[in-house]
């Protein structure tokens, strides 16, 4: 029974840190204002957005990016590990 609660508990805290929410007023520029873990590093050099993005009043949600302005600011800002493992 413990290990069932455990197991809910950490699945509603994983559910809650992805359902974070940030809000800014201009796209690129302002993504240094939102924190790493609102974006998940891809094993291809992507990044996907895990959080909402509210631009002004649009929010975003689940976009990917590489090889764009984007993904470059997430590289230079957050960082990231390169292995075999993906966990």
């Amino acid at each position: 029974m413990r290990s069932g609660v455990a197991a809910l508990i950490l699945i509603g805290s994983i559910s809650a840190a992805s359902a974070a929410t940030y809000t800014i007023q201009n796209w690129p520029q302002d993504l240094n204002k939102v924190p790493c873990d609102a974006w998940k590093h891809n094993s291809d050099g992507s990044w996907t957005e895990v959080a909402t993005i509210v631009v002004g009043k649009n929010p975003t949600s689940g976009m990917t990016f590489k090889d764009t302005d984007e993904a470059k600011l997430l590289d230079a800002k957050c960082p990231h590990k390169h292995s075999l493992w993906p966990f």
